[in-house]
């Protein structure tokens, strides 16, 4: 518990071990003498005195802790007459000491101390220690003693003039103040005029329109609210904006100062800054500046010099300008800005290093991005995720690990993605790029570009421009838009898309879709089961090995090479070759040729005058609309004329001609006639039932049978007698 204690007249106090509280009360009609004296301990004491009256001495010895003394007078005593003279100048704790309204001398140990005077002339001795003095109102001795002191005048009514060399203030509560040992002044709301010494001092005005004057020393200024003028005088100064509000923008160079804090601020003789929390902009000049952006997404320029520019945390932009500058984006995605550079610039962010133009002599580090200059720069990124902007002249980027961003810009450059799923756009100029492992995407832009995806599933976009794409392993997609592009997709199944121009299109392995586009295009399925379309123009669609399907557009070549191939004409005059394998043909709109090749295929000629062979296998040979011929080529084949008037070959092996309704008028050219076939002539329902109809129909004509049916249609079997005709010729329904 704690006790309570009596002060008698003419000893001195002195407390035993763990008291905390010290009743002085006395008797109102006892008085203390000047000569008393209270002794603490090293506990934290409150003292309260009832009646305390003259000049008293409270001395504290042999204490460690943080002490907190208040002196509370009750009763009849009379405050405006206390002056007390307090002498921890042995203690070691961290103090907080209050005078009184009078005259009182304060004295601390070697803590970091707060001594507030209040009124009167006080005395206020901080000892070692990181002090702060507010000495109020009178005409104050702040002495900071030992350590980095403050004279404090952030209460003060009115604007303060304080001079640390001269040792001096004026105005407000600095006037007749005398400062010895400070370093540092912490100013009014007001207008005031801080100034330093040769030491390193710290000025703080505070809201007003200040002036502040660093003087010799390394200063930091900081102008607070209001038009402030900031003068660092000798020395690396600083001016300091962290606690502002709103983004500042400062730019030492002119001098000037604008937003938040900085709003109507001059500087002169001031080489760094600190700014905000927001997204600042920080511009230095010709000598060697400190730009901390601190929070937000900065912008830092360095101007001439060898700068440092510490982006803190957001996204920042840092473009040192000329010298060996060092540029530490701190957290967030920030970028090493070079655009302005007079000549070519070397970037490598894994070695953190920079050579030439303005990266001559550069340290980087935290940096993620970088933009290059007008000239052919070499940009290397590190293990993370880059972004890697060219701009003009040949460059050299190269993403490293990572998932990359590279830009080329105008230019003929040289690109390489690296390890990761790079984005690469190589922008205008005949430029070369290699994704590298990952599943990347490649864009050429204007100029006959040179695109390689590598490993992974690729994206590779030729742009404008006579491109040669390679897709390299995996599912690739490949577009060569405009301009007469080769594109080859290699391994993996890819699609291809020619775009306009006359293209080259090469799936390789796998199972590749190909779009040739406008144009003339040439497309090559190669190993796999393909896709082909011609689109508009002439295009030549090679299936190649595997089963696949083409589809023309245009008057388009067909040529399927092996496999069991679907190949459709669509519009225009097409040639259409099955190759190997049992394919099928479909003409479609125009005259097209089809050719079956080696298999037992399936063609139609469709609408048109279509020429089709069957050649080698059984082979089934529909003409369609149109007059057509048809030839079924070695084999058993089925031919069937359609509408319009067909010119008929059976070749060699055992083939049928078929006849429906509105066969038109068509002539078989070689019914019986290649020895040892045995051909048949097919008559489907709607023409005739049986033999007896069909020999009632039919005529010797010269040296031809012509069969007439009951529709009109007519049939010309050539060089054929009708003696010869037998009921082992025909086959009816």
């Amino acid at each position: 518990m704690p006790g309570t204690f009596r002060y008698t007249i003419g000893r001195d106090f002195d407390p035993a071990s763990g008291g905390n509280l010290m009743n002085l009360g006395v008797l109102l009609a006892n008085r203390f003498g000047l000569s008393d004296a209270f002794v603490l301990g090293d506990v934290a004491d409150v003292l309260q005195n009832e009646a305390l009256r003259g000049l008293d001495r409270f001395s504290y010895i042999l204490g460690t802790g943080v002490l907190g003394i208040s002196l509370d007078v009750t009763g009849p005593a009379q405050p405006s007459l206390i002056s007390v003279k307090f002498d921890f100048s042995a203690g070691t704790g961290n103090q907080l000491m209050a005078g009184g309204t009078l005259g009182d001398a304060l004295a601390t140990g070697s803590g970091n101390d707060v001594l507030r005077g209040y009124g009167g002339d006080d005395s206020l001795s901080g000892g070692a220690g990181n002090d702060t003095l507010a000495g109020g109102a009178g005409a104050d001795l702040l002495d900071g003693g030992g350590g980095i002191d403050a004279a404090d005048y952030r209460t003060a009514p009115a604007g303060v003039v304080v001079d640390l060399l001269a040792g001096t203030g004026s105005g407000g509560e600095a006037a007749g103040d005398v400062l010895v040992g400070i370093e540092d002044l912490l100013g009014s709301a007001f207008g005031d005029v801080l100034t330093g010494d040769a030491d390193a001092n710290a000025l703080l005005g505070g809201e007003g329109d200040d002036t502040l004057s660093g003087g010799a020393g390394d200063d930091r200024l900081v102008g607070g609210a209001g038009a402030d003028r900031l003068d660092g005088g000798a020395g690396s100064d600083t001016v300091d904006y962290a606690a502002s509000l709103s983004d500042v923008a400062v730019d030492l160079l002119a001098g000037t100062g604008s937003g938040g804090d900085a709003a109507g601020d001059e500087l002169v003789g001031v080489e760094n800054i600190v700014g905000t929390a927001l997204a600042d902009t920080l511009t230095g000049d010709a000598a060697a500046n400190r730009l901390d952006g601190g929070g937000g997404g900065d912008l830092l320029s360095g101007g001439g010099g060898d700068d440092t520019l510490a982006g803190g945390a957001g996204d920042d932009t840092l473009a040192g300008g000329a010298g060996a500058d060092l540029l530490d984006g701190g957290s967030g995605t920030d970028t090493a800005d070079y655009g302005a550079s007079p000549a070519a610039v070397a970037v490598d962010l894994l070695a953190g290093t920079g050579s030439g133009g303005d990266a001559a002599g550069d340290a980087l580090a935290g940096v993620e991005r970088v933009v290059g200059s007008g000239f052919a720069d070499a940009l290397a990124g590190d293990a993370g995720a880059n972004t890697l902007f060219g701009g003009g002249g040949d460059d050299s980027l190269s993403g490293g690990a990572g998932a990359d961003f590279l830009a080329g810009g105008v230019g003929a450059d040289r690109i390489d993605g690296g390890d990761g799923a790079d984005l690469i756009e190589a922008g205008d100029g005949d430029d070369v790029a290699d994704g590298g492992d990952g599943n990347d995407t490649l864009s050429g832009g204007a100029g006959g570009d040179t695109l390689r995806g590598g490993v992974g599933h690729d994206q590779l976009l030729g742009g404008d421009g006579a491109d040669v794409a390679f897709g390299g392993d995996g599912n690739d997609h490949l577009r060569g838009e405009a301009g007469d592009d080769m594109l080859a997709g290699e391994a993996g199944d890819d699609l291809l898309a020619g775009g306009e121009g006359g293209d080259l299109l090469t799936g390789g392995d796998g199972a590749d879709v190909i779009h040739a586009g406008a144009g003339d295009d040439i497309a090559n399925g190669g190993a796999g089961r393909d896709v082909l379309t011609g689109g508009e123009g002439g295009d030549t669609l090679l299936g190649g090995d595997g089963d696949d399907l083409l589809f023309g557009g245009g008057p388009d070549l067909f040529d399927a090479q092996a496999g069991d191939d679907y190949l459709r004409g669509e519009a225009g005059d097409d040639t259409l070759a099955g190759g190997g394998g049992a394919d099928t043909l479909l003409g479609g709109v125009g005259n097209d040729l089809l050719f079956g090749g080696e298999g037992d295929d399936l063609l139609r000629g469709e609408e048109g005058r279509d020429v089709l062979r069957g050649d080698a296998g059984n082979d089934i040979l529909e003409g369609g609309d149109g007059d057509d011929l048809l030839a079924g080529g070695a084999g058993a084949d089925v031919i069937l004329g359609g509408a319009g008037n067909d010119r008929l070959f059976g070749e060699a092996g055992n083939d049928r001609f078929v006849f429906g309704a509105g066969w038109g008028a068509d002539v078989i050219q070689d019914f019986g006639r290649v020895a040892g076939n045995r051909d048949v002539i097919q008559f489907q329902a709607g023409s005739f039932a049986d033999l007896a109809s069909l020999l009632a129909a039919s005529a010797q004509v010269g040296a031809d049978v012509v069969i007439t049916s009951p529709a009109g249609d007519v049939l010309t079997v050539a060089g054929l007698s009708l003696a010869s005709l037998g009921a082992g010729d025909f086959l009816f329904g």
